[in-house]
């Protein structure tokens, strides 16, 4: 009887370290993987924000081109 007691014992705490150990290793799996997606969806925004500004940039002039003319109105 004792025997077969210290034997169950000895399986509930192998089987809960297993648990436990395979649930942290897939949770840190997920946070890196998430955390790469959030990277790549930032670098996209980037990406989009830059192409947006310069379509936009292309119609007005450049902050350069003000400051030239409030120069040449003060000289």
């Amino acid at each position: 009887m004792p025997d077969t007691f210290a034997l169950f014992l000895a399986i509930g705490i192998i089987g809960t370290s297993v648990a436990l150990a395979t649930a942290i290793l897939f949770d840190d799996s997920r946070t890196k993987q998430r955390s790469i997606e959030h990277y790549r969806n930032l670098e996209r925004q980037r990406a989009h924000r830059m192409r947006r500004l310069s379509v936009k940039g292309e119609s007005r002039p450049s902050w350069d081109h003000y400051l030239d003319d409030k120069n040449q109105r003060a000289a």
